[in-house]
């Protein structure tokens, strides 16, 4: 048996924390037509709904 379990839980959940960290700003899916070229025609059409329907009609924006 362990002399301190409380102690060692604590230790172990902080360190399960520290790994678990980079998770915070982890970005899953694939790239959207707003990283292409602005010569293809994805991104334009892109671009003019955007521009006509305005911020967040083609995903969330981030602040």
């Amino acid at each position: 048996m362990l002399r301190r379990p409380v102690i060692v839980l604590l230790i172990a959940g902080l360190g399960l924390g520290a790994v678990a960290l980079p998770a915070l700003s982890l970005d899953l899916g694939l790239p959207g037509d707003e990283s292409k070229s602005v010569k293809t025609t994805q991104r334009r059409a892109y671009d003019l709904l955007s521009e006509g329907f305005g911020p967040g009609f083609n995903g969330p924006r981030r602040s």
